[in-house]
């Protein structure tokens, strides 16, 4: 299975981020042993592998669509490559905590900015990927 994400159309949730050019191309395969099978997806921007992930499952799995989760997880492998930041890893209490000083609050903003940011922009991929809306989150993170 291969789907292709617009890059453009992600752009109006995350305007401001590193911006990968072009489309990136999801592609997934399944394979099976005698005791388990699981799915693959490799995600290439410009002809370059990007990310990878495998998931392997002893039973059923519940998915909206074939190939749902293991496309999600090489997803956020491709936002922790592009943008350095784990989507799924919270802040600390430390980072989201005011500070005393403008440049400390300053640097304390800019990391809960940064935060935000990547959750919006994997959230968008997965949107795009599922065929569903990209949400809107009005203005993006300067």
């Amino acid at each position: 299975m291969v789907k292709t994400i617009k890059m453009a159309d992600v752009y109006g949730v995350a305007e401001n981020a590193a911006k990968p050019m072009g489309e990136i191309t999801i592609c997934a395969n399944g394979w099976q042993t005698r005791y388990s099978w699981g799915h693959t997806a490799e995600v290439w921007a410009d002809g370059e592998l990007m990310a990878t992930a495998k998931i392997r499952y002893y039973n059923r799995t519940w998915e909206e669509y074939r190939f749902q989760s293991v496309i999600h997880e090489a997803l956020c492998n491709y936002v922790k490559r592009v943008t350095g930041r784990d989507p799924f890893k919270s802040l600390s209490a430390r980072d989201t905590k005011p500070m005393k000083g403008e440049a400390a609050e300053a640097r304390r903003q800019a990391r809960v900015d940064e935060h935000e940011y990547v959750v919006r922009f994997y959230k968008a991929l997965a949107a795009a990927a599922d065929g569903k809306q990209i949400p809107q989150y009005g203005a993006a993170v300067v």
